[in-house]
């Protein structure tokens, strides 16, 4: 029989490089996708469950370890992204460079679990169930986390550094409680039923992202001032968390935009940052679009 470990190798295609912390180790490109077995029953056809054999964790040992287990029940029940089948997409790359990342801390990463989710702005959400997190688990009032549920997000480039991760009970879910924020964006986990987060500002208005496969993202700068958020269903009403309340408080970091030398910022309605020789005003509004650069939309209220 081929161990796993071969199968693998005998599908890779080129090694890459990880900047900064795996200090220059090589890495596999990962997975493997065995041929499944198809059975007739009846005049139907039912494709069995595939090996999938990823290699998590650095190539100097500090591996993840996986758990053939069932994803537990009251995860299922509460995501159905998890109770839909793994697709393709689900064991591809983003898949692949998410649990790359994982180090001896998570122990029982269950693979039939993982799903992936496109975003936006290029990059994936990767939920990764795990049996053990231990050490720095993020969902922390303990440091060890059972049966979590991790958030990654894998970059647009598999090559690039971490994009980072977060991991969390399922009653943390329940509770508002699953969200990341990393790099520019704020995306997080909500259970069924939640079509829509709402980010809302002391002074009133409100930002609202919508939500694909219990997975939400918006962008950390569009979020400047709000400090509660609020769960909306697709009727429009608003969804309570666990402790029965229906708003939460969220502190987000400020995001500082610094201008680039030799430019000056003549604000959104002037025409942006443009260089210091054009002046705000007709001159700077009339700058960008001259060179094709279409204006940034508007953020909602």
């Amino acid at each position: 029989m081929i161990l796993p470990q071969l199968q693998e190798a005998l599908v890779v295609a080129s090694d890459q490089m990880v900047a900064r912390r795996r200090r220059r180790t090589q890495r596999f490109r990962l997975g493997v996708l065995t041929s499944a077995a198809v059975v007739s029953l009846g005049g139907g056809a039912v494709a069995s469950q595939s090996l999938w054999a990823p290699l998590l964790g650095w190539e100097d040992g500090n591996r993840a370890t996986v758990s053939r287990g069932a994803v537990p029940a009251a995860q299922t029940s509460m995501l159905g992204v998890l109770r839909r089948p793994q697709e393709p997409g689900d064991r591809g790359p983003a898949a692949r460079s998410a649990l790359s990342w994982l180090s001896s801390r998570y122990v029982g990463v269950k693979l039939e679990g993982v799903r992936v989710v496109p975003a936006p702005d290029g990059t994936s959400s990767v939920v990764v169930p795990v049996a053990t997190v231990r050490g720095r688990a993020v969902d922390a009032r303990t440091a060890t986390s059972a049966d979590a549920l991790c958030l990654q997000i894998a970059l647009r480039d598999p090559t690039a550094d971490d994009g980072g991760r977060q991991c969390y009970s399922t009653a943390a879910l329940n509770s508002g409680e699953a969200v990341l924020v990393a790099g520019q964006t704020v995306r997080g986990l909500v259970p069924d039923g939640v079509s829509r987060v709402r980010f809302h500002r002391p002074s009133g208005g409100a930002y609202d992202t919508a939500v694909r496969e219990n997975v939400f993202v918006a962008p950390l700068a569009a979020l400047a001032g709000t400090d509660h958020v609020s769960w909306l269903t697709s009727t429009g009403a608003t969804r309570r968390f666990a402790n029965g309340t229906t708003t939460r408080a969220m502190t987000l970091p400020v995001v500082t935009v610094r201008t680039p030398a030799g430019m000056h910022d003549c604000g959104r309605s002037r025409g942006g940052v443009v260089p210091k020789r054009i002046s705000c005003g007709a001159e700077s509004k009339r700058y960008r679009p001259a060179l094709g650069v279409p204006q940034a939309p508007s953020q909602k209220p």
